[in-house]
């Protein structure tokens, strides 16, 4: 594996080509984290025979507070993603569940995009997310990572990938200039939807969505990507 992973908590290795955990534990939770602090950002990873592991998102140095994002978890038996928050050391209990989306041991593909307070997940090349989650009171940066609870079979982690994003790139664009007019009409739509992408100031109080998320917005825009 590159060297940039810290393997914080439980023994990671790597055989193969792929990234496991010698020492699978929920007590606490393995940990295997990258330097780096992001806000915005975009990961993709492969997860080999998903059972009980998952992704790390925005947490501190010692994960003590954040949330982490459970694949095929529900001690070994899931077929589908779950979120827990992290406050201080202590777990919320699953949040925003899926239904069935995998099988136990599949070879899955995962996709997990962070927007302001929105994490968006995307499987198996899919255009649509098959789940959003806006925790309340996260932090919007820090470090990812990746969690294993799966000793055997062996779930392994391969072609990991994370790039920083830039939230006021509303459309999504890469031709210059990459802000512009456009992202303006698409806050304005997804804001008019209802979308929690248009949360740019990740309130909680009713109404969720108002003027100060477009002066968020603007003021994101100002300070560029």
């Amino acid at each position: 594996p590159s060297p940039l992973w810290r393997n914080e908590r439980g023994d990671w290795a790597t055989s193969s080509g792929v990234y496991y955990t010698l020492s699978p534990t929920n007590s606490p939770p393995t940990l295997s984290s990258l330097p780096f602090v992001v806000g915005d950002f975009d990961l993709e990873v492969d997860i080999n025979q998903v059972s009980d592991g998952g992704i790390w998102l925005r947490i501190d140095d010692n994960a003590q507070n954040g949330t982490l994002l459970v694949t095929g978890g529900s001690g070994h038996s899931g077929t589908g993603f779950y979120y827990h928050t992290i406050t201080d050391g202590n777990f919320s209990s699953a949040q925003a569940a899926t239904g069935p989306l995998f099988n136990q041991l599949d070879n899955i593909h995962v996709r997990v995009s962070a927007r302001g307070p929105t994490y968006s997940v995307y499987l198996n090349g899919s255009a649509q997310p098959v789940s959003s989650f806006s925790p309340d009171g996260q932090a919007l940066s820090g470090h990812v990572g990746l969690y294993d609870f799966c000793a055997f079979p062996v779930e392994t982690f391969d072609n990991f990938t994370l790039t920083a994003a830039c939230y006021a790139n509303c459309d999504g664009s890469t031709a210059a200039p990459i802000l512009n007019v456009n992202d303006f009409i698409c806050f304005q739509t997804r804001f008019a939807a209802g979308d929690a992408y248009a949360n740019c100031d990740g309130s909680t109080a009713p109404p969720v969505l108002n003027v100060n998320d477009f002066i968020c917005f603007q003021q994101r825009f100002a300070a560029g990507c």
